[in-house]
């Protein structure tokens, strides 16, 4: 290989210092790279900068490759640090929209769940009842009171004891399977009830009633129903979970009843909401 091919035909510089400046922002530049193989030709040509001359063969160069700052070259920036490509951006973008939408499927889904699972426990002849708000209306002269039952009630007379003394309770039911939705009444003697305060004589009225039913009271809540004493009771036995609602208006006594199977009692709250009183 002739001397000459080492140096520039033209202005008589060194290759192999100018070669390496001209590569910078190319790629990264080893220390294996050999410029003797990049020869600028001898031919004249028209003047061009350095930096743009074009070579018969390219350098060999890794790309990406660690450079090594003892051999006297600077180390470029790395492609990573300097610059993010803009699928990469947009994918980090929507990765709080993926998130929100998981969300609400699994949101979605979940609620579905419950709705057909809160469906299932309510029988088909009480959906109309409980979801539609469709009953039949019942008026009681002698209880003085009305309701809305799901199909047109029974009567039927029932007996509780209350401070040792036997009441007989007028009770108007409607049986849908095994659901039976109520509504009973029954007075009491005053000297019964004088001595106590009403949410005592509340609790001993559902105590009462949980006796005539087999049951045992689990679960105690007062309340006012439009100035009268009241009081939400949960009754349980081996065959049936039932929830009553008594309400005491003087010596009057109202117990609204929803229960009979075991899997819960479905319409003390409809029934609630249709009940009114009558009179005085």
């Amino acid at each position: 290989m002739p001397p000459e091919w080492d140096r520039c035909a033209r202005c008589d510089t060194d290759l192999a210092e100018v070669a390496p400046r001209a590569l910078v922002g190319v790629g990264a530049v080893t220390k294996r790279t050999t410029f003797a193989a990049a020869r600028l030709p001898a031919t004249p040509a028209a003047p061009l900068p350095m930096e743009r001359r074009k070579m018969p063969h390219r350098p060999s160069f890794e790309p990406c490759a660690p450079i090594n700052v003892r051999d006297g070259y600077e180390p470029l920036a790395s492609i990573e640090d300097s610059w993010t490509p803009k699928a990469t951006r947009s994918k980090r973008r929507r990765l709080p929209i993926k998130g929100l939408l998981v969300s609400c499927l699994v949101g979605g889904a979940v609620l579905i769940a419950w709705q057909q699972a809160t469906a299932r426990d309510i029988p088909a002849e009480l959906v109309s009842y409980v979801k539609d708000g469709v009953g039949v209306e019942f008026v009681s002269e002698n209880g003085r009171y009305s309701a809305q039952f799901p199909r047109p009630p029974q009567h039927m007379n029932r007996s509780i004891t209350f401070s040792g003394t036997a009441l007989d309770v007028s009770f108007a039911y409607s049986r849908t399977g095994n659901q039976v939705i109520g509504v009973g009444w029954f007075d009491v003697p005053s000297r019964s009830i004088a001595t106590k305060d009403a949410n005592a004589n509340l609790a001993q009225l559902a105590n009462s009633y949980a006796v005539a039913e087999e049951a045992t009271v689990t679960e105690l809540d007062f309340f006012s129903f439009h100035g009268y004493g009241g009081v939400d009771a949960h009754l349980r036995s081996d065959r049936a979970v039932t929830k009553i609602r008594v309400v005491m208006v003087g010596t009057r006594i109202y117990v609204l009843h929803a229960g009979g199977t075991p899997q819960g009692a479905i319409g003390l709250g409809r029934l609630s909401e249709s009940f009114e009183l009558k009179g005085d």
